[in-house]
């Protein structure tokens, strides 16, 4: 016999066939048998591995530690001395106990100093591993095979199994690794790869899954169980939810009971004392059968919603592009794997007719469920999502260009899920497919077309005889919409019957538009993948009810089908009118830059009424089709334009030249820069006009934006980007309560408040010193306005009505005065009242200081009272102080 595994033969073995032990030579003989022993010189010879320099794992993140043996005398020695320099890395429990880490199995190499481990930080917030912690331990006591001897060619020597008499009923059998068959349910699971598979793309399978069979449920096992993620329940400040247990049918009792009894065995709920409760609600399935459910919305009203994203459905089906061969993975009870936080476990609970029970994992039903598992699972395959694997919530499909691609992306998945103690179910999991069902949709490497079960139930759909029908088959058709050109013009009959208020009346139209939705959906063509190198092709189009696009490329000099984009209008948008002929002249004319033809000037002087050329304006037909025939075109000479700026339908005044001058020079200040400028004087000194007023020294620190323009004086204005350039009059006092009522009073100023006439103010061509303060108090003090609109609502927190529970237990103070000094030189006075009784006690005070008012409290009403369980003040600065609080 000769047997080159481990193993371990028990005391009661032993005894019962009389075995002997024979160290010097190293034998064992039981029942005339003698068996050789072999023995290493460091066998599970185990060391630990330190971490080499401080790390910082980010969260959510993978990081390389470089680590390296503990010196323990014996380390580099042994190893080096018996040849064994390859060993196998664990990860020590007490390490990710204490840091919520998870340090990867890895094969490592002991003549190597420095040491690689992958390190896995799941939580939200990084992790600092210290110089010299221990987070690993590394074995050297595993045989590694050669590189050119691959592990399914390996056959070891008869291993004989032998059987006590106790166990007479089990046969004697003879392992074989190459031989070795795989359980029911991975076998269905082989077998349903289909016929795409070689011979050799099928062995490679099944020792694949050999190697993950402990992954797949075979339908009676134990669910994973992962910590990397917990599901939280953030009520916030809400009471508890407590309802009352719903009647249930006779004949369904005893399915609930049963439900809730395999849930006990299962771990996933356990007897509950909380404050919480919901209802139970049994579902009757299409196949009879009942699912047990708890119906929480109560709960979930009360609940902070989880705002974490989920994949964009069309982006998780574009991302397979290029991929031949695919594979689906559905966890096992999925959220039945996700533990829930010990403190918000009671918030899950459920009443029965049997008592009160709660989940120790996520239940189903919970609105805040599908981001957790989200998260979960983006954290698990970290660095594998879209490139290796597409992920939604508990669906997971894993593609790749070749067979052999696709078996090391698949092992890389699943490796994941086994690190985060995760199980799939093996009915729902589909691999080494060349064509698969995902999201509900059949994904190839042809490209994208609808589910055929989905479509045929669309095929077979009745005409709807109530909204509720009609709605449950557009939100079926909608999920489609991508593969219908012309969707939104088609179903718009269909979508009219939706709208509020409207009755449901089935006409022809709506009649034809479900047919034609019907019969395009079942002859729709496959989309195909989109790829960044081949151009695409956008073709729009649009009518008087809807816009619409498709969205194709050119792959291989060939245009595949692509995506249809489309939207109906709402009634409040925009009408879409063709006018043919020279209708469009007028559009065309005012699209074009300004020209000598059209009668328009380029002029930027500010004291004309002309149009100011902009460097955005671009015509939007710079080449013309009838460039020989512009006497057709309109000719646009009678432009009003308001100088420099629009100014919102506001009206300046028509002043003439002369009148602005001759005012101008009335403001003592402006008539002294105005002569300042034409004389050609330099800016005076800060001497000659310190002793001046505020005006004066304003319009000296902007002098060189001051400019004289047809004997006016203006100030240069700049918008923030310095590209604009505009010129504002400057208006003497007594002009500005004319302006004033013009930006304010006339009809079609509105009369409208403080904020919207400043803003109207700011675009109008006119400025002084102060122009908001001014407009400000102009706006307060108008009669109209003060006559007509009522003043701003002060709001005013509703009356609460409080429960007052003994006397002396809830009572208020003030301080009243001052008031005329005493004989005793008390000016204040202190009052108390209770809220129950309604008891109330003054007491004289020579002050209101902190220190007064609490030794009077104290000493005249609590030693006479006792001491009241809430104290109501004001929270003036006598009670708000330190003092009062220690006391």
């Amino acid at each position: 016999m000769d047997i080159e595994y481990e193993g371990i033969l028990g005391l009661d073995f032993m005894i019962k066939h009389d075995c002997q032990l024979d160290w010097k030579r190293g034998k064992i003989c039981f029942d005339g048998v003698n068996v050789e022993l072999h023995s290493q010189a460091i066998q599970n010879a185990v060391f630990r591995l330190s971490v080499k320099e401080t790390t910082i794992v980010p969260p959510g993140s993978e990081s390389i530690v470089a680590a390296q043996l503990v010196k323990t005398g014996r380390c580099h020695h042994s190893v080096k001395k018996d040849g064994m320099r390859n060993g196998y890395v664990s990860p020590l429990q007490s390490f990710h106990d204490r840091h919520d880490v998870v340090v990867a199995h890895a094969l490592v190499d002991a003549s190597q100093e420095v040491m690689p481990l992958r390190v896995f930080n799941p939580t939200e917030n990084e992790v600092t591993l210290y110089k010299d912690s221990q987070p690993a331990t590394v074995e050297f006591s595993i045989q590694i095979l050669d590189d050119d001897t691959a592990p399914e060619t390996r056959t070891p020597k008869s291993v004989g199994v032998i059987h006590t008499d106790d166990a007479a009923d089990t046969e004697s059998t003879t392992a074989d690794q190459g031989q070795s068959s795989l359980p029911d349910h991975i076998q269905k699971l082989l077998d349903g790869a289909g016929c795409d598979l070689s011979d050799t793309q099928r062995n490679q399978a099944e020792c694949f899954l050999m190697k993950f069979s402990e992954l797949f449920s075979s339908g009676n096992s134990q669910l994973g169980r992962t910590n990397i993620v917990k599901h939280r329940i953030n009520t916030g400040d809400n009471p508890p939810i407590k309802q009352c247990p719903r009647r249930i049918p006779i004949h369904k009792q005893a399915v609930a009971d049963k439900e809730v009894e395999k849930m006990l065995q299962s771990g996933v709920v356990l007897p509950s004392k909380s404050p919480w409760a919901s209802p139970i609600v049994l579902v009757t399935k299409k196949d009879g059968s009942t699912r047990f459910c708890v119906d929480y919305r109560k709960l979930n009203d009360a609940t902070i919603k989880d705002a974490y994203p989920l994949p964009r459905i069309e982006d998780s089906l574009d991302s397979l592009g290029g991929s031949r061969w695919f594979s689906t993975l559905d966890l096992a009870s999925g959220y039945w794997q996700v533990e829930v936080k010990e403190e918000d476990r009671a918030k899950t609970a459920f009443v029965t007719r049997k008592g009160l029970y709660e989940f120790t994992v996520m239940p189903f039903g919970l609105c805040n469920a599908p981001a957790t598992f989200q998260r979960l699972m983006e954290r698990v395959l970290a660095g594998l999502q879209w490139d290796v694997a597409v992920l939604y919530i508990d669906d997971i499909i894993v593609h790749g260009r070749t067979f052999e691609e696709h078996i090391e992306r698949l092992s890389s998945v699943l490796q994941r899920l086994r690190e985060a103690n995760l199980t799939l179910k093996t009915k729902k999991c589909c691999l080494f497919q060349s064509k698969v069902e995902f999201l509900g949709h059949v994904v190839s490497g042809e490209g994208i077309s609808p589910n055929p079960r989905k479509v045929k139930d669309v095929a077979e759909w009745v005409t709807p005889s109530t909204l509720t029908d009609l709605r449950s088959f557009l939100g079926l058709a909608t999920y489609y919409r991508r593969f219908i050109e012309g969707f939104a013009s088609i179903a718009r009959p269909l979508h009219a019957l939706t709208e509020k208020g409207k009755q449901f009346k089935w006409s022809d139209d709506c009649a034809e538009a479900f047919a034609t939705l019907k019969n395009k959906l079942t002859s729709s063509p496959i989309l195909a993948y989109p790829y960044d190198k081949d151009p695409f092709v956008l073709d729009t189009d649009a009518s008087q009810f809807g816009i619409g696009a498709v969205l194709s490329q050119k792959q291989s000099g060939t245009r595949g089908a692509g995506c249809s984009l489309d939207r109906e209008f709402a009634p409040y948008e925009f009408k879409i009118e063709h006018r043919p002929g020279t209708k469009h002249l007028n559009a065309d004319a005012l699209s074009r830059k300004p020209c000598a033809q059209c009668g328009l000037s380029s002029s930027t002087d500010p004291g004309k009424n002309e149009l100011s050329v902009k460097a955005d304006v671009e015509a939007v037909t710079p080449h013309p089709e009838n460039d020989g025939d512009t006497e057709k075109l309109p000719r646009i000479s009678d432009v009003d334009h308001v100088p420099n700026s629009a100014t919102d339908s506001m009206t300046i005044p028509t002043w003439s030249k002369e009148h602005l001058r001759k005012e101008q020079l009335k403001d003592r200040e402006l008539k002294m820069f105005i002569e300042i400028l034409e004389s050609g004087r330099t800016r005076p000194s800060w001497e000659e006009i310190s002793s001046e007023d505020a005006a004066v020294k304003f319009l000296w620190s902007r002098m060189e934006q001051l400019r004289i323009q047809e004997n006016v004086l203006y100030l240069r204005w700049e918008d923030a980007t310095g590209e604009t350039v505009n010129y504002k009059l400057l208006v003497p006092k007594a002009m500005r309560k004319e302006v004033m009522g013009q930006l304010h009073d006339v009809r079609t100023a509105g009369h409208l408040g403080f904020n919207k006439t400043w803003s109207r103010a700011k675009r109008s061509p006119v400025y002084w010193r102060n122009m908001r303060r001014d407009i400000y108090e102009h706006c307060v003090q108008c009669h109209e306005c003060g006559s007509r609109k009522s003043p701003t609502k002060k709001n005013r927190a509703p009356m609460q009505e409080y429960r007052i529970g003994i006397p002396m237990e809830r009572v208020a103070m003030d301080v009243a005065g001052p008031f005329p000094e005493t004989c005793r030189g008390n000016r204040f006075i202190l009052v108390v009242s209770d809220y129950f009784t309604k008891w109330t006690e003054a007491y004289a005070m020579p002050n209101h200081t902190a220190e007064t008012v609490a030794n009077t409290f104290v000493e005249q009403f609590v030693c006479r009272f006792g001491t009241p369980r809430e104290v109501f003040t004001d929270q003036g600065r006598e009670f708000e102080s330190r003092l009062f609080y220690c006391m």
